[in-house]
């Protein structure tokens, strides 16, 4: 019976009363909604402004570095520059040492030349009175032997000397010069030929005065 009594007590709500409410809802809904959203905004707008900073200092970044690439390129620039007077110059103390060594090259080639002809040339040479024909390159080996040579020269005069006072006579011969080995020609001959002749010259000389 009290269930009914309840039932009956109970009456349906009106459709302006169940508009009202789900318009409250909607609205209570909207303030969420708006609420989140202007937390969103908030964090947006944080983010932006961070942005902006970055976005500063990357530009900042930006202009240092195209000063930077610009004072590079210089740089690279006045490098190479430098690098090919650099290798210019190396190239020019190349070909003048190339130069300088062709040079002493062909010098040393005269100087050995120059020296192998004089070492070639005859000379006339004096041994006591005698007088002999060397080239220039056995001047030491001559020198040696003309000490042995001048002895046996002085050697004969004075045997000669003794023969002559033991029967008697006059000598006549020669007295051997202190010149015991002396080389008589400066530049000297290219030819034997020469050199013989002038020597036989001297000789001839030196034999008419032993005659007499």
């Amino acid at each position: 019976m009290s269930q009914k009594k309840n039932r009956q007590q109970r009456k349906p709500k009106s459709e302006v009363k169940l508009a009202e409410e789900r318009f409250q809802n909607c609205i209570e809904k909207r303030n969420s909604l708006n609420e989140e959203s202007r937390t969103i905004r908030d964090e947006r707008n944080s983010l932006h402004d961070q942005r902006n900073k970055v976005m500063k200092e990357v530009l900042k970044y930006r202009k240092k570095m195209e000063v930077n690439k610009k004072t590079k390129a210089k740089h690279i620039k006045s490098r190479d520059s430098a690098m090919s007077k650099v290798k210019q110059l190396n190239e020019l103390k190349q070909k003048k040492r190339k130069g300088r060594n062709k040079l002493r090259s062909c010098s040393h080639r005269r100087e050995t030349e120059k020296k192998k002809e004089e070492e070639e040339r005859y000379h006339v040479v004096q041994i006591g009175l005698k007088f002999e024909v060397v080239q220039k390159k056995n001047f030491g080996s001559v020198k040696k032997g003309a000490p042995k040579k001048y002895k046996a020269q002085v050697s004969e005069y004075q045997k000669g000397r003794a023969e002559a006072k033991k029967n008697g006579e006059k000598f006549k011969g020669l007295k051997p010069p202190s010149t015991v080995f002396k080389v008589l020609t400066k530049k000297g001959f290219k030819g034997q030929k020469e050199a013989k002749s002038y020597a036989d010259n001297l000789q001839k000389k030196v034999d008419s005065k032993r005659k007499k």
